[in-house]
């Protein structure tokens, strides 16, 4: 029996953990979209910190932080059920 090359692909596509399709962060890709869009603007203007648009990249990079940790501690509690079977 011959294996296509989807065959191959759809096997990469699936996560170590769950053995689903993976998906993307939409939520993670907005923010860093939006984080780019302002940073150049602010650098392209020269802004000065205290400017809304500085402001916001901030509050962009905290919820990135908080996002990404989120992200991982739900990894590492998935990966601790899965060692213990």
């Amino acid at each position: 029996m011959a294996l296509h090359a989807q065959d191959h692909l759809r096997g990469q596509r699936l996560t170590e953990t769950e053995g689903t399709p993976a998906v993307a962060d939409l939520y993670l890709k907005n923010l860093e979209s939006e984080r780019r869009q302002l940073w150049a603007t602010s650098r392209l203007k020269g802004l000065p910190k205290d400017t809304p648009e500085r402001r916001r990249i901030g509050e962009i990079d905290r919820l990135l932080a908080e996002h990404r940790g989120a992200k991982k501690s739900r990894a590492a509690g998935a990966g601790g059920d899965a060692a213990e079977d």
